[in-house]
């Protein structure tokens, strides 16, 4: 069974989406083959993360050919021009540890970690302060969070 197919089972398939948006910001997942992923929207009901904690809005779970990776993408996306740094990362970090309970143990398997936090433009001091954020910790991965724009691709953090 292939890691894609072992996340899709264990989740309700209203949790599955087909885009990543959240208000007025979105990543776009042009160029990015749909039977390669599975993107879990965080902010349903039947989420398996339940509402009332800090959460991400989205996990991305994908498979790039061209590497042989199987991408774990936790990402926030902000329009607000008052988040906290540690908001993003509590959050980030709630996503990092459902892709743990999500993803075989299989010690095989070629993992890629990249916590993205996207917010406006005009939300330039998260990009500033990218270098305070701290690491993000998904198994034996740590990665700081890679900073997107709203609007931007997400295959921009997976390169």
């Amino acid at each position: 069974m292939s890691v894609l197919s072992s996340v899709s089972k264990q989740l309700n398939e209203k949790c599955l989406a087909e885009c990543c948006c959240d208000s007025d910001c979105c990543l776009s997942l042009v160029n990015l083959d749909a039977s390669m992923y599975v993107l879990i929207y965080l902010e349903v009901p039947d989420s398996p993360i339940p509402q009332d904690v800090p959460h991400c809005d989205y996990l991305f779970i994908g498979y790039r050919p061209e590497c042989s990776s199987i991408w774990v993408v936790p990402v926030e996306l902000s329009t607000g021009r008052n988040k906290r740094l540690g908001q993003f990362i509590e959050q980030l970090e709630a996503g990092a540890a459902l892709a743990d309970r999500l993803m075989p143990s299989d010690s095989d398997i070629d993992v890629r970690f990249v916590p993205v936090a996207a917010a406006p433009f005009s939300v330039g001091r998260i990009r500033a302060l990218r270098r305070d954020f701290a690491p993000i910790t998904f198994r034996t991965f740590k990665s700081s969070p890679f900073v997107l724009d709203c609007g931007d691709s997400l295959i921009d953090a997976l390169t």
